[in-house]
């Protein structure tokens, strides 16, 4: 018995045998070809429904069937491994393009599992015939299936790039794979062009496939990882949920997200939002729905209270929950080796594209050879036939002469030369096919065939011809199933943002920023206010509140910061990325909320900084009362986000804040009552925070400051009283004066007139001009002329009963693109019997 044992090496025989259970876990069962993008059991499926005709052109049929079919015939795993996969195919949140046509329940985003295969149907997409065009023209190898009864594919043909476009992933013996999802449009133009430049790279095909299309939406935050994904085959991608603010009854918000981060679980993103703002980490939420349906699509409703701060609950919830997700990509594949094997390997966007045209190119070669080989056999026989044809009585005779089949087809080859094939043709040749019109139907049809043939050895003359059918395929399907991107790619998150930068990932465009009474602010671009002509009744600029009245306005570029003043003397910075842009009727954020700011304070002033500027000059405080304080912006740059600036007396508040450069300027103080004090500002010396103010201007009894600011001798002063009049005055009109006098006469008001608001214009200027109900117009500065200082003034803006000028403000002049209406001229005060209002105001 001795001489019988085998000694073995348990190490070799443990790792030989470990070896190649994870190769056939690899190639048989977890990782996708990169040719198709198909593991084998995904394969399998779309082959066994492809055979049973089971396509979009024909009826449902139960996901039980099909299932039994794969298994039957080529997947001998379990049943539940073939329907999950068989599921995830017909998931539209799980795949950008399905290749499935799920009937049925088959799961849900909310991770609800799919029905029972025996209560489900399905039938393939159209894409799934794509998936396997052209296999009966042998284009793609066959073998024998487990048990070597029926071939099935070791690969798709694949029309479409199904592992870009779709993606996939699988963990394996040592690997694991996890490839994004792609836009079917733009990597088609990707092997479009990488097929018209082979020397593209993956950063020149980035110019064409921008990054991952996830079948959930949301956006990309920057493209690092997309540059690293496709450079290196492993990057980590964020993707954030989108969301809008929607205004909503009794002047409160919500915020509203219209998508998920990939993969992610929408049922445990809501019961995670609800959970924070049960556990008042998210402050100020009234309620948490979700209002997702088939109609409206992913709706996560957080409604707000009054109170709130949007920007700050966003950014608690992409932190603290899965409305921001990473997605890990690791782009490994099986790729076909020298030796005819597959072998894992981490591709590189360049690699996927480039395997990819590689497959097309064989599976267009072998199908030609095949149409080629087809064809030509058929020329054969047609030549045949009609060799026949020529001399029809003397095949028919020697036909009569033979005794049976065989004989006559031997008969035939040796009288008339034709070999077997022609021969059996000419044999079951039926007689009623021997009149003249049949016989020019052979002879119409050994046209076509030649005509062919010589297009089929043409294609396959050279790889530049090969090259070019697989491009025409290419967008044949790009023009038939290409469509737009749904996941957005956005700016790279910053979670703290130098002013002394410019942030390049903000848009860069002018806004105008507005500020109501009750403490709204919103941030409309620029260009949705189109210029009127002076003396128009202009358009609304705010959904009307019995409460709401617009008392500032400036226009800043979106990638500034702006420096709240607050009626208590504090400061409060806020960039202009962070105000949620809406249109000119949204009615905005509650500014207070945004800033963190009490809601007691009123914000009576705002600078934009501009980002990348050197923070240089000095910033000028004006007070309701007539005082003025002078500090360097530099004293105010601080990472806090509220700081004190001056400290206010008891009666007093803040009115406005305005910033210079230069140390020798001029600034001005305009009252209610109609006086105006011009001064150099460099007779004030710059104080600390938190110093108080001095005099500016002497005020009589009742009478307050309504603006003050930097002011240029050479511009000019704009006046607009409540009633809509103004007029327009050069600067150095008004003498200048020292700090501390009463100043000049700037306008003679009434009981019922008074200044509602003083600013600085010049001919290039475009005015904005405010009213109480939220009536705004834009005029061309140019249109009112610069009159005395004692003039009588021009109406600038027709009012309605009832209705006041509360704001004035100076923007940039709109070009011709911003729908520009041209000034019908200016409307002076005429001289005729005048109203009570009228002979105050002249």
């Amino acid at each position: 018995m001795a001489e019988n044992i085998i000694k073995r090496d348990i190490v070799k025989d443990s790792s030989d045998g470990y070896l190649e259970y994870a190769m056939d876990v690899i190639v048989g069962r977890a990782l996708p070809d990169v040719r198709d993008g198909c593991k084998p059991v995904h394969r399998r499926i779309i082959h066994s429904m492809n055979e049973t005709n089971n396509t979009y052109k024909n009826a449902y049929r139960k996901c039980a069937r099909t299932v039994g079919d794969v298994l039957g015939k080529y997947h001998p795993h379990g049943d539940s491994s073939v329907y999950e996969a068989m599921v995830r195919l017909a998931q539209p949140f799980s795949l950008r393009y399905p290749l499935i046509d799920g009937h049925g329940n088959f799961g849900s985003i909310d991770g609800d599992g799919a029905a029972a295969m025996r209560y489900t149907e399905a039938r393939g997409s159209k894409l799934l015939d794509v998936m396997v065009q052209d296999i009966d023209k042998e284009t793609v190898d066959m073998m024998s299936n487990y048990d070597e009864t029926l071939p099935e594919p070791t690969v798709l043909p694949s029309a479409f790039p199904n592992m870009l476009v779709n993606g996939g992933e699988g963990i394996a013996v040592g690997f694991a794979s996890k490839i994004a999802p792609h836009n079917l449009t733009e990597v088609i133009e990707g092997i479009v062009a990488k097929i018209d430049n082979p020397e593209l790279d993956s950063l020149g095909l980035m110019e064409y496939i921008k990054g991952p299309d996830f079948p959930s939406g949301g956006t990309i935050q920057g493209t690092d990882g997309i540059v690293s994904m496709y450079t290196t085959g492993k990057g980590k991608i964020t993707v954030r949920a989108d969301y809008t603010i929607e205004d909503i009854k009794n002047g409160k918000q919500q915020i509203v997200f219209t998508s998920v981060p990939y993969q992610v679980n929408k049922a445990k993103v809501v019961e995670s939002i609800a959970q924070l703002a049960k556990e008042d980490i998210i402050k100020n939420v009234a309620d948490v729905r979700d209002e997702t349906s088939e109609k409206d699509g992913i709706r996560i409703v957080i409604e707000m209270k009054r109170a709130a701060n949007p920007a700050q609950i966003i950014r608690t919830l992409y932190k603290k929950t899965q409305l921001q997700d990473n997605f890990g990509a690791n782009m490994i594949a099986l790729l076909t080796n020298k030796n005819g094997k597959l072998i894992p390997h981490l591709f590189t966007l360049e690699e996927l594209v480039t395997e990819y045209i590689k497959h097309r190119k064989n599976v267009t070669t072998r199908k030609y050879k095949f149409l080629l080989a087809k064809a030509e056999a058929r020329d054969h026989i047609l030549e045949g036939l009609l060799k026949a044809l020529d001399q029809i009585e003397e095949v028919i005779a020697t036909i009569r002469k033979s005794k049976d089949k065989d004989d006559a087809r031997i008969n035939l080859c040796q009288k008339f030369g034709f070999d077997d094939p022609q021969a059996n043709a000419i044999l079951a040749y039926q007689l009623h096919r021997l009149s003249g019109l049949e016989i020019t139907k052979v002879k119409e049809e050994r046209e076509e065939i030649l005509r062919n043939i010589e297009n089929y050895k043409h294609i396959l003359s050279s790889d530049k011809t090969i090259s070019e059918e697989v491009k025409k395929d290419c967008l044949y399907i790009l023009n038939t199933y290409g469509d737009d991107r749904i996941t957005k790619i956005g700016a790279a998150i910053k979670e703290t943002a130098d002013d002394d930068e410019v942030d390049e990932t903000v848009e860069d465009k002018e806004m105008v920023i507005t500020i109501t009474n009750t403490s709204y602010i919103k941030s409309v671009p620029l260009e949705e206010f189109s210029a009127q002509s002076r003396g128009g009744k202009g358009s609304k600029g705010v959904k009307k509140a019995d409460v709401d009245v617009i008392t500032q306005m400036i226009t800043t570029n979106k990638r500034n910061t702006l420096l709240c003043f607050g009626n208590n003397g504090r400061m409060y910075r806020l960039k202009v990325a962070e105000i949620t842009e809406v249109n000119k009727t949204g009615r905005g954020q509650y500014l207070n909320a945004l800033i963190e700011a009490e809601n007691d304070v009123s914000i009576v002033s705002v600078i934009s900084l501009e980002a990348g500027a050197e923070k240089k000059g000095s910033i000028l405080f004006f007070t309701r009362q007539g005082g003025v304080k002078r500090i360097e912006v530099s004293e105010l740059i601080s990472n806090r986000r509220a700081i004190n600036a001056l400290t206010i007396k008891e009666d007093d508040e803040l009115i406005n804040a305005s910033m210079s450069t230069e140390d020798d300027g001029e600034a001005f103080v305009a009252t209610n009552d109609g006086k105006l004090l011009r001064f150099k500002f460099d007779t004030l010396r710059c104080r600390g925070r938190n110093s108080s103010t001095q005099r500016c201007i002497k005020l009589r009894d009742g009478d307050y400051v309504v603006n003050a600011g930097l002011i240029d001798s050479n511009k000019s002063i704009l006046t607009v009283t409540n009633t809509g009049y103004g007029k327009r005055t050069v600067a150095g009109n008004y003498s200048v004066q020292g700090v501390g006098g009463q100043g000049s006469t700037n306008y003679k008001t009434s009981s019922v007139t008074h200044v509602a608001s003083v600013i600085e214009i010049s001919n290039e200027d475009d005015i904005l001009i405010a009213c109480d109900n939220g009536k705004l117009i834009r005029v061309h500065a140019d249109s009112i002329r610069d009159m005395g200082k004692t003039a009588k003034g021009v109406r600038v803006i027709k009012l309605e009963d009832g209705e006041n000028v509360s704001c004035v403000n100076a923007v940039p002049r709109q070009d011709e693109d911003g729908n520009i209406v041209a000034n019908n001229g200016v409307e002076e005060a005429e001289e005729k019997p005048k109203t009570e209002e009228q002979t105050s105001l002249f």
